[in-house]
């Protein structure tokens, strides 16, 4: 059975227990300072300070997807270059464009099913469900995310989809391993991210991933190809392409594992604020260390990819004593009525074997 208990005294000034206070918001970026123009008109000279403003904000929520898009685009014009000259730079382009509108976009039901993922049935999970709504309810969103297990025994969590159609992922051996007071908090965390509209930039990065796998396979028979030719007495092919194919997936984690981490830190004081109580959070950042994997994950084979049932854009996490000191020492964070969770059963996948459930390399280029 499971209770939640609200404690007035806890309660922010000009909080409530389902209106939460604003999130927190990311550090103020300097802006360019507004061009001066003389317009004929006050109504002339209103819409181009709103259409300046508006530049400004679409930059600003767009950095993100920038910062892995333009390497990205670089990256695939130089190799285009060296290999089909003029031509390749424009399917470079055209590829990056594909990216752009498609990444962002990839169904919370196409990741369930990627990482085979089963959602609780109904009669299951009531405790972890009720906390959801909740939580969802303080949040502002307009739907809760569903809630699915991975059928691994490695340890990761994150949200898939774009709102209001969200889910959050839960592996079995993140169920086993926590209990259930902080298996909501990290849901907390989760539901910050959907909450801040992070789903899209982790969606367009994995997207990244698994095409910097492709282009790796590509390199790899190209120099299978080339050193054929090569023991032939031909030289027909040009390395430095084929070198920069086979960094793909290297080239791709680096890159990603140095975005911004603000919204990590984010999601950390608005998860607190939700539950009301920033221990709970602390606790489970110091629980979870996150597995960046190693250098060499990305050139082994079959998969080059690091190790990790998560995301790829999602392993950019803070080391956990850092995020637990960055949210010791927000303290001004408006904090909401306490949100009390008593343990119960969790839920397990109950029919599927140890074999089937330890980490491994699955289709297609995915870990867990």
């Amino acid at each position: 059975m499971t209770t939640y208990q609200e404690d007035p005294q806890a309660l922010a000034p000009g909080a409530s227990p389902t209106h939460p206070p604003s999130a927190p918001q990311s550090p103020q970026v300097p802006t360019a300072a507004r061009p001066k123009f003389s317009l004929n008109g006050a109504a002339l000279q209103s819409r181009w300070d709103a259409a300046w403003d508006h530049a400004q904000r679409w930059v600003l929520e767009q950095r993100d997807d920038a910062a892995l898009l333009i390497p990205a685009s670089l990256y695939l014009c130089v190799v285009g270059a060296l290999m089909f000259d003029s031509v390749g730079i424009a399917i470079a382009l055209g590829i990056t464009v594909l990216l752009a509108r498609l990444g962002p976009n990839i169904s919370a039901d196409t990741m369930l099913s990627l990482y085979r993922a089963q959602p609780i049935a109904p009669r299951q999970g009531a405790a972890l469900r009720s906390a959801i709504a909740l939580l969802s309810e303080r949040a502002g969103l307009s739907s809760q995310p569903a809630i699915a297990i991975i059928p691994s025994m490695a340890i990761g969590v994150f949200s898939v989809g774009r709102h209001p159609r969200t889910a959050i992922l839960l592996t079995e051996g993140l169920l086993r391993r926590f209990s259930l007071r902080e298996i909501v908090a990290i849901a907390a965390h989760e539901i910050a991210h959907i909450k801040a509209g992070d789903l899209p930039t982790f969606s367009l990065g994995d997207a990244m991933t698994r095409f910097a796998q492709l282009l790796s396979y590509a390199g790899g028979i190209l120099f299978v190809i080339g050193a054929a030719v090569w023991l032939l007495g031909e030289t027909l092919l040009n390395w430095w392409p084929i070198a920069l194919l086979i960094l793909a997936p290297f080239l791709n984690s680096q890159l990603q594992l140095s975005l911004s981490r603000q919204r990590e830190y984010n999601a950390d004081r608005l998860a607190a604020t939700l539950l009301g109580d920033p221990t709970q959070v602390v606790s489970v950042a110091l629980a979870m260390e996150p597995d960046f994997g190693s250098p060499l994950d990305d050139f082994r084979l079959p998969v080059p990819q690091r190790r990790n049932p998560i995301p790829s854009p999602i392993r950019a996490h803070i080391a956990g004593a850092e995020r637990a000191e960055r949210l010791r020492a927000a303290e001004n964070n408006p904090l909401m009525q306490p949100l009390t969770v008593a343990d119960e059963p969790l839920v397990s996948l109950v029919g599927v074997g140890p074999i089937e459930m330890r980490p491994r390399d699955r289709w297609p280029g995915l870990w867990f």
